[in-house]
């Protein structure tokens, strides 16, 4: 749960410093939207209704609403809707532009819709009309066998009538010659009474046949009929002021989010760190301080910020952490712990080299304000360029070009690009006169108006090649990077370049930290894991193991 709320401070810190790309991508978006709009018209729809109902008696159930909606939207319907209109049009492309609603039982909304008014009114009343004649001429259908099946059974009873008749005449004829009293007279007087009953009850039956067929249209109840209740309707669409502001806004907000995805999933996969702990662990190093940056990009730039630059009281205590922490590295903390006091108020190194990484010009500031911050403390700075870069060709131009005069009081600045500048850990500090004392080695013997309490000599890395001027007997380093500057193999890269020469990365200075970054880097990862297990709520007992470290140290 912590990391995952880590992650989202984070990729919103991290959205946020790149505003400004997500406000390019909206307005990019908005544009689009806007011409969207101007140069493809809006889409004009128009309605008819059609009423349909059973054919059949009052007891006769209405016709399913869904069925006849797709038949509506039936190939046949929409092939005969599309030869009606002009230009014609195939049975998809009519299909595309009409959508139809069932509100009721009844009702039929037919709604065509197309960019040009006259189109969407004939292509509506179309479709409803090849609907409604498609019903008429199921219904005949369905009348039509109807009839024929009771033509040809009126015609079967037609014939046995006749053949009835017959009958009776041959027999009433028969009778007529014989003696009535005989036997004879009898059967037949008996017989011309049965045929008569059969002959009744067949011109009944004749009857009632031809009745149905004269009432078949009537009949065919299971047939649906359909009628236009409301042709086709005024086309209508949006207005043209709403469309607009609806797709500008659609586009915007798109635009964001779009960008603003591309961004994160961007962050996800950037191997460079940011948390002030990733980049502790990386190097085995503390971070001693943040401080804000103050980076430039002319030569004018860097010669006001050292001429001019007052830190404000956040910076400046980080300042002095940095001066305390690599103070304990020099030869000065020596004379400390003798119990003798610095040459000025504040603890400091005699010098320190500061480390910034080629490209990161918020790290590449922290250099020139460190020495203008002990040059405004009363405290003679010397700000060596030791190994220029040409991300930092500006900074070099304005030290290059003042190198023989005071951009400040008690601050000298020379820019080298030869290797280390004449600075040893072995330096301490000059007596009233001036003179060096014996016995020193001839190169550190600096011209008189290059003497300084404090050196700090910047040097840019180049992170796939880094070169870290020094030997053995170098003061002690810090490293100066702003968050996604540098990955966990460039600094690996540095710290190896730099312990190949002697020279200890006593510290990190974070420039400008992630404000989502809650992480302090104040400890590394393996001192983080020599941490006692604290006990939780729920059983007394951390689920965290110890550390082999701490396993070793309990035996």
């Amino acid at each position: 749960m912590a990391e995952g709320s880590r992650d989202i401070r984070s990729s919103a810190s991290f959205l946020r410093q790149r505003w400004w790309a997500l406000l390019a991508s909206g307005v990019v978006a908005l544009g689009f939207g806007a011409a969207y709009v101007t140069t493809v018209p809006a889409e004009l729809a128009s309605t008819t209704i059609v009423l349909i109902a059973g054919g059949g008696s009052a007891n006769e159930k209405d016709p399913d609403i869904t069925t006849q909606a797709k038949l509506v939207t039936s190939g046949p319907v929409l092939a005969a809707a599309g030869r009606a209109v002009t230009p014609a049009l195939s049975a998809e492309a009519v299909r595309q532009k009409v959508e139809v609603k069932t509100p009721s039982k009844q009702l039929i909304e037919i709604q065509a819709s197309s960019i040009h008014g006259g189109e969407a009114q004939a292509l509506s009343q179309a479709v409803a009309q090849a609907y409604v004649q498609a019903l008429e001429e199921r219904a005949k259908t369905v009348s039509g066998a109807t009839v024929r099946q009771l033509q040809g059974r009126a015609d079967l009873l037609g014939g046995q009538l006749k053949a009835l008749q017959g009958q009776i005449a041959a027999t009433k004829a028969r009778a007529d010659g014989e003696d009535p009293s005989s036997a004879a007279a009898l059967q037949d007087a008996q017989l011309i009474a049965r045929l008569s009953v059969n002959q009744s009850d067949i011109a009944l039956k004749l009857n009632n046949v031809l009745d149905q067929i004269a009432t078949a249209p009537t009949l065919s109840g299971a047939s649906v009929t359909g009628s236009i209740v409301q042709p086709f309707s005024p086309a209508t669409g949006p207005a043209r002021y709403p469309r607009l502001i609806a797709w500008m806004a659609g586009g915007l907000i798109a635009g964001v989010l779009a960008a603003a995805l591309a961004l994160v999933i961007r962050l996800r996969r950037d191997p460079r760190l940011r948390a002030r702990d990733d980049v502790a662990d990386a190097i085995g190093t503390a971070v001693v301080a943040d401080v804000k940056s103050r980076p430039q990009s002319s030569v004018a730039g860097w010669a006001a910020l050292l001429g001019g630059y007052q830190a404000p009281a956040v910076d400046a205590w980080a300042f002095r952490q940095v001066l305390r922490v690599l103070a304990g590295q020099g030869p000065q903390s020596a004379a400390l712990r003798e119990g003798r006091r610095p040459s000025s108020r504040l603890e400091h190194p005699r010098s320190l080299i500061l480390i910034s990484i080629a490209g990161d010009r918020r790290g590449l500031a922290i250099g020139p304000q460190l020495a203008a911050f002990t040059a405004s403390l009363g405290i003679s700075t010397r700000l060596v360029l030791a190994s220029g870069h040409d991300e930092a060709a500006s900074l070099w131009a304005a030290c290059a070009s003042d190198r023989d005069s005071h951009l400040r009081p008690g601050l000298v600045v020379e820019a080298r690009g030869d290797g280390l500048p004449l600075v040893r850990a072995t330096d301490v500090p000059r007596d009233e006169s001036g003179s060096l004392p014996e016995p020193l080695s001839a190169l550190d013997a600096a011209p008189k108006h290059l003497r300084a309490d404090l050196t700090v000599v910047l040097v840019v890395a180049d992170p796939k090649k880094p070169l870290v001027p020094g030997d053995e007997e170098s003061p002690p380093a810090v490293l100066a990077l702003s968050p996604g500057t540098a990955t966990r193999e460039d600094l690996a890269r540095i710290a190896v370049a730099a312990d190949d020469v002697g020279v200890e990365i006593a510290g990190i200075v974070m420039a400008d930290p992630d404000s989502s970054d809650r992480t302090r880097g104040r400890r590394t990862l393996d001192e983080r894991a020599r941490d006692v297990p604290l006990p939780v709520r729920m059983t007394g007992v951390s689920a965290v193991s110890v550390s082999g470290g701490n396993r070793w140290q309990g035996r």
